[in-house]
């Protein structure tokens, strides 16, 4: 996860969040307001991405690697060799509610 990049800004009370490839690709892109988060659609394909109001499940295969963590959030690459998902997860995450 060495090439992997995560880039931020805020405008207007707003905080972006955004991953990039070596390559500059966006890989994923997410922003959060207060306790608030929602995925961005960007770059070539959209990521699944997991957000504390909208779970998804994860394989059990799926190796879990933190690429940025933050007093308020972590986020969390789940990668099965398939097909990945992004995880935007809280401390206070109710781990028992999921969307399949």
């Amino acid at each position: 996860m060495d090439d992997l990049r995560v880039c931020g800004f805020q405008s207007d009370e707003i905080a972006y969040y955004q991953v990039k490839d070596a390559t500059g690709r966006v890989i994923v892109y997410f922003a959060n307001a207060g306790h608030l988060f929602w995925a961005i659609p960007a770059g070539a394909v959209s990521a699944r991405t997991s957000l504390p109001s909208w779970r998804l499940k994860t394989s059990p295969d799926a190796v879990p690697i933190v690429v940025y963590r933050n007093p308020r959030f972590s986020l969390v690459l789940y990668d099965d060799g398939k097909v990945p998902v992004w995880s935007v997860e809280q401390p206070d995450f109710d781990s028992t509610r999921y969307i399949p």
